[in-house]
């Protein structure tokens, strides 16, 4: 499976010093347990062949439950080495982006 995420973000932080990036998956409520599972298999193998550690990978989804699937098939697959930050938009929305990020 190739895997492309949805946006890449580039910011900069309140401090001002660098830039960074993240890679944005924006989960609709549509995907199930086998597409995550693949998803981040793919994005686990991407980084092996390619012998880096990818960006924070930022999941925008629409209900809790949703996170624990999304960690279930992560697991199942050994992709715990694959940087992701769970949030809800709801939260995204309240708190804003970096403090979503500040989590990772």
């Amino acid at each position: 499976m190739n895997v492309c995420p949805d946006a890449e973000l580039l910011y900069v932080r309140t401090d001002g010093t660098r830039l960074d990036s993240v890679l944005v998956e924006y989960d609709r409520g549509t995907t199930f347990y086998r597409e995550y599972a693949a998803k981040f298999e793919a994005y686990s193998h991407y980084q092996r062949y390619m012998r880096t550690t990818l960006p924070p990978i930022l999941v925008v989804i629409q209900r809790p439950a949703t996170a624990r699937t999304i960690r279930e098939a992560i697991d199942g697959v050994g992709a715990g080495d694959v940087p992701v930050v769970l949030v809800l938009e709801a939260d995204l929305m309240q708190h804003g982006l970096l403090k979503a990020l500040a989590r990772s």
